[in-house]
């Protein structure tokens, strides 16, 4: 009977009442008081809830410098000072914030580059496919956000081209695909003012082979499309109001069709146009005609086209920077 109260005693059955506890403990024979089991805990224990702190926020990336690869460099983009600039290979992007002299990876993310930008501000973009658009600001803080879904660059299809241009607080990126054959799979302007929030997309009215985008201070626009077709070659410039949801539909044609176009900092258009070569010619001649924002065919100097060149550009997959505008 003894070792039977003490089984039934034990703490972890709890199968007697506290009361019959107190009672056996007190009277039972020979039980040694060191023996005693001590007070259970009530059936229906609280637990107080502990709140813990909220962690503190996270310290935006510092810019620790990467080395640069030597090669595989596909683009670049720079601020219209030189001070900040972006480039990019198939994957990674590098920006530099002190004109050249230190480079950071930022914005790494899955998914190849399509196309990245720097505006005004110093803030740099990159789309990376499907539709991740990501955004470094001065302080070296993320944001990723979605692009429309009517712009998505096809990551599978590599004549997919995407360009971008910023000016103020205005960005725009167009994606030419040459492979549309209707007015949906030719290709879109996509315009924010608000870091990617709020978007209004515009389709090309034509199948283009590339172009280029430019913004003026008020968020209007201008397309610049190499147009091909089996019978002619062209290059047209279209318009874009800030508010309207088409280009307009008077394309301006450019006198010669350029082999390579750019926009600079005024919005003018520095265009190379080659002439074609014939067997009797030892090389080709090649000559830089330039239209204003008007689109006026006018001739300036080479001092003020080189002083509109960028700091940066790639060459054979290298990354090349300007000491001096020559």
């Amino acid at each position: 009977m003894h070792d039977r109260w003490i089984a039934a005693l034990d703490p972890r059955n709890g199968a007697l009442p506290a009361v019959w506890l107190q009672y056996v403990m007190l009277t039972g024979p020979d039980l040694p008081r060191a023996m005693a089991p001590p007070p259970s805990p009530p059936r229906h224990a609280v637990v107080a809830a502990v709140t813990q702190p909220a962690p503190p926020p996270l310290a935006p990336p510092r810019f620790l410098p990467a080395p640069l690869p030597r090669s595989g460099f596909v683009g670049v983009a720079e601020s219209r000072d030189g001070r900040v600039a972006a480039a990019w290979t198939a994957t990674s992007l590098y920006v530099t914030r002190n004109v050249g002299r230190t480079f950071s990876r930022a914005l790494a993310r899955t998914g190849a580059i399509a196309g990245a930008l720097v505006n005004d501000d110093g803030v740099v973009f990159v789309l990376r496919t499907p539709r991740a658009l990501g955004a470094q600001y001065a302080d070296g803080t993320e944001a990723w956000r979605t692009m429309p879904r009517a712009v998505q660059p096809r990551s599978d299809d590599d004549e997919v081209r995407v360009t971008a241009a910023a000016r103020g607080a205005h960005t725009g990126w167009l994606v030419v695909n040459p492979r549309g054959r209707t007015e949906d799979e030719a290709g879109w302007v996509a315009l924010t003012d608000d870091d990617g929030i709020h978007w209004r997309t515009v389709r090309l009215p034509v199948t283009a082979d590339r172009g280029l985008v430019d913004l003026a201070a008020d968020g209007a626009a201008r397309v610049l499309l190499w147009e091909s077709d089996c019978s002619y070659d062209d290059v047209q410039v279209y318009r874009l109001a800030p508010l309207a949801r088409r280009l307009d539909a008077r394309a301006t044609r450019l006198v010669d069709l350029p082999t390579e176009a750019r926009f600079d900092r005024d919005g003018w258009i520095h265009a190379a146009v080659t002439r074609p070569c014939y067997a009797s010619e030892a090389r080709c001649r090649e000559r830089l005609d330039d239209y204003d924002p008007a689109l006026r065919r006018q001739r300036i100097t080479a001092a003020r086209r080189a002083a509109s060149a960028p700091w940066f550009y790639v060459a054979g997959g290298h990354l090349r920077h300007r000491t001096a505008r020559q």
